[in-house]
């Protein structure tokens, strides 16, 4: 997995590309206790750990949910935390 910051704001705000490759997973829980998380899916599959997202699906993690992202066949999303 690689993460690529495309900006960030003083308060703590900001934009990333994160890419998975093939069989890969975020290890352990990922929590959003500080606020939500806001994924668009841009190439690839991704996995939420129960549900599979294809390219063009837009999700919103509220604060407070968690997921395990991961992909089995690779994938590239942009996550946005406002």
């Amino acid at each position: 997995m690689r993460i690529r910051p495309l900006w960030e704001h003083a308060d703590g705000t900001k934009a990333l590309v994160v890419e998975f490759d093939a069989g890969s997973c975020f290890e352990g829980v990922d929590v959003h206790s500080e606020g939500p998380e806001l994924l668009y899916v841009l190439d690839g599959v991704f996995c939420d750990g129960t549900t599979r997202h294809p390219a063009g699906t837009f999700i919103y993690g509220a604060k407070g949910s968690s997921h395990v992202p991961q992909s089995d066949v690779g994938c590239t999303v942009l996550a946005v935390y406002p």
